[in-house]
């Protein structure tokens, strides 16, 4: 009766997108005759080979690493190796299968498809950075379809362009979420966003049946339907457990045999992970604040203790038992304590044997041009170096706190270590490796180059402390919580990773037109304060008379010297007023120089069009001009309290060159052509041209008289 009466209610979760954008001329629910796969691993590769064997259509498979694709390809032979000793398939239909399926580096090799399921880790602005690519890479008609299971496809689709009115690509983006492993769960969920169009929706039902899957769509909200419905039916389990409602075996055997599902909830559980089941409670129940997703105490306590269960390749002795039962059990405690800790030491070495590696390279040449990472180009670096000093940052979070918290949890660190060394370190470097010095100048990539290796370097001291709270851990006999000095030896070592990926952030957000005006500020102030010290200076300020006293050759009978005394006197006076002479002339160039860092940052830094090599060669030579002059005015400075002109006048000449170098460099728009008469600022720096010129005269005059 229950469900007769649900049947009669229709599904309205894209009812709003279908009937604001289902005129536009988007995708049509047309046939798919190709498909283009972004990601070679385990999903990915389900995905390709399914599409291929299923729909019959060429696939596209799309990986930034030769490595990747190469083991992905290679587990595609092995499926259907299988199929065919199980005579499943022909030797021929399988070749015909595998001959579908083409690999390659270039997203561009996408721009024909009719179809696109991303299938990347689960990082948001990883997914959000290929979907931007793909809505001017992809025909006008392909969908865009991504495989996540938990980001929203209204965020998702919102990276397709900039303005938000324009749902000519955001209309057809939609998650095609397939459950895992592909070949084998027929299960996929259709989820659309805000913008998804009706012709999207209805062309990713048609295209996933091709596929042989059995589609369900669902409303863009936290864990979709699959995990929305599943996941609160295995914690509810295992309350009962905790509580006493029902044991075990009542629990598993009442569904099974009342609600005629394959397997019991417990046991399911156990399949999915214990750790994979917390995490997903934990998602729901902060994404949407009900108290109905709390997770079970006992599921906590059960990833706390390492029981995670059959996924992990264990035996299920532990996760059999209840609770009291594993407290009664000491040889299955310590035999899983033992193998944590194994794992985890394996985990720790393979850490900090990449940390250290992934330093040297940055010992190879730097490219030109090229990107040395399949699909990804200079473009990609700051937004990658971002995302990944964030999610560092985020990790290190974590692996701190789990490092300080007792009791020690061997698998939750291991699990965060896992993530660092699989995806985090490993995109730090290819993005600052990314960042080029034909495109960013060299300046800039030396900076990013920097961060990079101080926070590997950082993130190395924190692996070593870590390394000795978990050595610690494995010899105690007993648990013993960390003292203050080792719980402040963690955290001062993961606030130094927080402060460089703070920096890199900062820096990737500023970009190098940021760079370049933090630079040019620095300068700026060197050189205002050494003009007003040489303002500041008096040439008639008396020296330490002591010690000439005492390194004079004079006896004390100095009454016949008295003659001399006044001429060295009015040498000293005739000495002082060119001195002050020197000093004027020198003020009145130097002030002018000052002026020009300021105007450059706000009328040239201001406004900097998209960089190109050209402009970045122009940025490189204005800011070595820029940062030379500083070292000139302290040369010229030094140069007058030791009362040398004719080295004063030899740096003045230099400090005026540099300048004119600057302003001759600046005095025309950066995207002007050859015909371009200028702007106001071309003005100014022309009249400041000018007036060097006038008050340059006197050094110039002076330099050509000798």
């Amino acid at each position: 009766m229950l469900f007769s009466s649900l049947r009669t209610l229709s599904f309205r979760g894209p009812s709003v997108a279908s009937r604001a954008f289902s005129t536009s001329p988007v995708a049509r629910a047309a046939e798919v005759k190709s498909l283009g796969v972004i990601g070679a691993g385990q999903m990915g590769l389900g995905i390709a080979l399914v599409a291929a064997q299923k729909a019959q259509v060429p696939v596209t498979l799309v990986d930034n690493s030769q490595g990747s694709i190469d083991k992905g390809l290679k587990f595609a032979d092995k499926l259907l190796e299988k199929d065919v000793a199980k005579e499943r398939l022909t030797r021929e239909a399988a070749d015909i299968v595998r001959s579908r399926i083409t690999p390659t580096l270039k997203m561009d090799d996408l721009s024909s498809v009719d179809f696109v399921i991303e299938a990347v880790p689960e990082i948001p602005d990883l997914k959000t950075s290929i979907f931007s690519k793909l809505a001017q890479i992809a025909p006008k008609h392909a969908i865009l379809a991504t495989n996540t299971s938990s980001i929203s496809i209204t965020k998702i689709a919102a990276a397709t362009t900039t303005d938000p009115k324009d749902l000519q690509a955001a209309s057809r983006v939609i998650s095609t979420h397939f459950m895992n492993p592909v070949p084998i769960q027929k299960g996929v969920e259709i989820i659309s966003g805000l913008q998804t169009s009706q012709e999207t929706i209805d062309t990713a039902l048609k295209f996933m049946e091709r596929m042989g899957k059995v589609s369900s769509v669902s409303a863009d909200s936290p864990g979709f339907l699959a995990n929305r419905i599943l996941m609160p039916y295995i914690n509810e389990a295992i309350i009962c457990l905790e509580t006493g409602v029902g044991g075990r075996e009542d629990i598993d055997n009442i569904m099974k045999n009342g609600t005629n599902v394959p397997m019991g909830p417990l046991t399911l559980a156990d399949f999915i992970g214990l750790d994979t089941c917390l995490a997903i409670m934990n998602v729901l129940h902060q994404e949407t604040g009900d108290s109905k997703y709390r997770p079970s105490g006992l599921l906590k306590r059960m990833v706390e203790a390492g029981w995670k269960g059959r996924k992990a390749g264990k035996e299920r002795t532990c996760n059999k038992t209840t609770a009291q039962e594993n407290n009664n059990n000491p040889t299955c405690a310590t035999q899983n304590l033992q193998n944590m800790s194994k794992q985890l030491q394996i985990t720790l070495s393979t850490s900090l044997v990449l940390a250290e590696q992934l330093q040297s390279a940055f010992s190879a040449p730097p490219p030109s041009s090229s990107s040395p990472s399949g699909d990804l180009s200079a473009k990609d670096a700051l937004p990658l170096l971002s995302a990944a000093a964030t999610e560092l940052k985020s990790q290190v979070t974590k692996l701190s706190l789990l490092t300080i918290t007792s009791p020690f949890t061997h698998t939750a660190v291991t699990s965060v270590l896992a993530t660092m060394n699989e995806s985090v370190l490993p995109s730090l470097v290819t993005a600052a490796l990314l960042v080029t010095p034909s495109v960013h100048t060299k300046a800039f990539r030396a900076e990013v180059e920097s961060q990079a290796k101080t926070a590997l370097r950082e993130v190395l001291a924190l692996l070593k402390e870590v390394q000795t709270v978990a050595g610690k851990n494995d010899a105690a006999t007993s648990r013993s919580d960390l003292s203050q000095t080792e719980k402040e030896a963690v955290t001062v070592a993961a606030g130094r990773v927080w402060d460089v990926c703070d920096a890199l952030v900062d820096i990737a957000a500023k970009g190098v037109v940021g760079f370049v005006v933090r630079r040019v500020e620095e300068w700026r102030d060197l050189v205002r304060d050494a003009v007003e010290e040489i303002e500041e200076w008096d040439p008639d300020e008396e020296g330490d008379e002591f010690f000439d006293e005492i390194l004079s050759d004079k006896g004390d009978d100095n009454d016949n010297d008295n003659d001399d005394d006044d001429d060295d006197e009015d040498s000293e006076n005739e000495s002082n007023a060119a001195l002050h002479e020197q000093k004027k002339t020198s003020v009145r160039i130097l002030k002018p120089v000052a002026q020009i860092y300021p105007a450059i940052v706000k009328h040239r830094l201001g406004s900097v069009p998209e960089l190109s090599s050209s402009l970045a060669g122009k940025l490189e030579l204005l800011m070595q001009n820029l940062q030379h002059i500083p070292g000139l005015i302290d040369e010229v400075a030094g140069a007058l309290y030791e009362e040398n002109t004719e080295k004063c006048v030899q740096y003045l000449v230099r400090v005026r060159n540099c300048a004119n170098k600057v302003m001759l460099s600046v005095e025309i728009p950066w995207d002007a052509d050859g015909s371009s008469t200028g702007d106001k600022f071309t003005a100014w720096s022309r009249t400041w041209l000018k007036v060097m010129d006038e008050v340059s005269k006197p050094i110039l005059d002076s330099g050509s008289s000798k």
